[in-house]
């Protein structure tokens, strides 16, 4: 029954809130968009990243025609297409950054819209765990007092009935000197009649 009473509370409480859980759940769906975006340019990211990985093999793939100590002489043909791998390598790191940049734009954009929703939703959640934990408190409380009220009346009663049998003791006490006189009293009238006959 107290299961049932703490149970009906917390589900009058979860009710009372269910609009939080509906905002969160909109922010949701309405950022879900940005959250696409988000995955795509991370995608993109790592193509980027993986393009420059590339280039930087092929730069090291062309050998110098001629090496003296850290001095490297190319032809010009090797320089022309170094200076090209260069301006690819360039280009895809400035497009790296760019992307990079963009994701953490929206990943700020997507918590900032979040965030006073998600706060309200776990003050809300905190807010039920403590109800839940003082209702349990109440019920344990409620019972140790019910206990504690049927111990009392155990003892009231067995304070009465010896009480009572106290007094059926005395009674019968008192009862037994004055019974005892009354059948002394009657033997000695009988034994006045017997003397008179």
């Amino acid at each position: 029954q107290k299961r049932e009473a703490i149970e009906a509370k917390l589900a009058a409480y979860d009710y009372n809130h269910q609009y939080i859980k509906k905002a969160l759940d909109e922010a949701s769906d309405r950022l879900a968009t940005k959250h696409a975006s988000i995955r795509d340019t991370h995608t993109a990211v790592s193509a980027l990243n993986t393009a420059v990985a590339n280039v930087d093999t092929a730069k090291e793939s062309v050998k110098p025609t001629l090496r003296l100590l850290k001095l490297r002489y190319y032809r010009r043909s090797q320089r022309q297409q170094l200076r090209e791998l260069e301006d690819k390598r360039r280009s895809l790191v400035e497009e790296y950054i760019h992307k990079r940049r963009e994701v953490e734009t929206l990943e700020y954009e997507v918590a900032r819209e979040q965030k006073p929703d998600y706060k309200e939703w776990e003050e809300a959640q905190k807010a039920r765990r403590l109800l839940e934990q003082r209702l349990a408190a109440e019920g344990i409380l409620g019972e140790k007092e019910k206990g504690e009220k049927e111990k009392e009346e155990e003892e009231e009663e067995e304070e009465e009935e010896s009480a009572v049998e106290e007094k059926n003791a005395v009674e019968e006490e008192e009862e037994g000197p004055a019974a005892a006189a009354d059948a002394v009293e009657e033997e000695e009238e009988d034994a006045a009649v017997d003397a008179a006959r």
